[in-house]
């Protein structure tokens, strides 16, 4: 029997966890190095790459955008379902996505960001198919220590996110710990690199404009990225 068969799509739900594309607001990190204007024009690039990630799964699952507030401006990126995220840390912010989900009738649930443009449409069924079973729990470890998705099927177990240190280097660590001293279960995923700061952009650029890549793969972060790497080249020409 295989996933599809096993497990309707109405039972999946995935949600992409964005924020509005504003100058200033967004990629803050690339943005010390870069500008805000680069940062910006970078992350809407990344945000339709994440979107028709998302969009490739109609039929296999539910995507919904979980958006912060100023949700209109993601109109011309996205128009299928939306969530809104509540004030709160990320970790709150994940269980309340997880508990709306559930209130609606999902049963295997994942969460990713939207700093992972190239990430390989197998990573999302894999974390399905990770969860398949009740109470089953997947994570998508990141280079950088953090995590690239997380998974369920069920509610999250309550001391995943306890004493996390959000933004640090050993966040995917601590929850492994916090899972394990409970005896909770936790099947990994591939880890993958996200995009934060800039040897995370210029590793991405390695991957999207190396000879053998794909053009179908993320293709609006490729463009924008060769677009910046003429530019480049050209201004360390001039």
């Amino acid at each position: 029997m295989t996933l599809r068969d096993s497990q309707p799509f109405s039972r999946r739900a995935l949600a992409i966890f964005c924020r509005a594309p504003q100058r200033g607001e967004v990629k803050t990190r690339l943005a010390r190095d870069f500008g805000d204007d680069f940062a910006l024009d970078f992350y809407c690039a990344m945000l339709r790459d994440s979107f028709a990630l998302g969009a490739a799964l109609r039929g296999f699952a539910t995507v919904f955008a979980y958006f912060t507030a100023e949700n209109a401006l993601l109109q011309t990126f996205w128009s299928g379902p939306e969530l809104a995220q509540p004030a709160g840390d990320l970790g709150h912010k994940i269980r309340f996505c997880f508990e709306e989900l559930r209130a609606r009738g999902f049963a295997q649930i994942a969460v990713i960001g939207s700093d992972s443009p190239d990430l390989p449409p197998d990573f999302l069924r894999a974390a399905f198919e990770a969860v398949q079973t009740p109470h089953a729990l997947a994570l998508g470890a990141a280079h950088d220590g953090g995590f690239w998705g997380l998974a369920a099927n069920g509610a999250l177990p309550k001391p995943i996110f306890e004493g996390v240190s959000w933004g640090g280097s050993e966040v995917a660590a601590q929850i492994r710990r916090n899972l394990a001293t409970q005896n909770i279960a936790l099947r990994e995923l591939a880890a993958w690199r996200d995009v934060d700061d800039a040897d995370d952009l210029r590793a991405l650029q390695a991957r999207l404009l190396a000879p053998h890549a794909s053009p179908e793969i993320a293709p609006h972060t490729r463009e924008f990225l060769a677009k910046f790497h003429a530019i480049s080249s050209e201004s360390m020409a001039a």
